[in-house]
């Protein structure tokens, strides 16, 4: 039987760390530097892991230093809108990723 190793959210963090430290950008460790961001997403944060319940803490997104702590990514992080995690990226690295 497969066992969890890891969730996604920390899954998500190491691949985002692991390009910004391609390019200079230390976002673990002691340093501040990184990747912060709040935003909200589209999917109702109520409606995640199938309950209705009023809980919404799953509908803001959250990175410090590089550490997605909550949230669903979406659309609205990934799609085309402005200071989404595809436009920090690009902000941070350059276009070269």
């Amino acid at each position: 039987k497969p066992r969890e190793l890891w969730t996604g959210k920390q899954v998500f963090s190491m691949i985002l760390k692991n390009i910004l430290d391609g390019y200079g950008n230390k976002g673990g460790g002691g340093s501040k530097g990184g990747v912060n961001l709040k935003s909200t997403s589209k999917t109702p944060g109520d409606i995640w892991n199938g309950k209705c319940d009023g809980n919404r803490e799953e509908a803001t997104v959250l990175f410090q230093e590089s550490e997605l702590l909550m949230g669903v990514m979406d659309k609205n992080q990934f799609g085309a809108s402005m200071f989404g995690i595809i436009h920090l990226l690009y902000e941070l690295a350059g276009g070269h990723i």
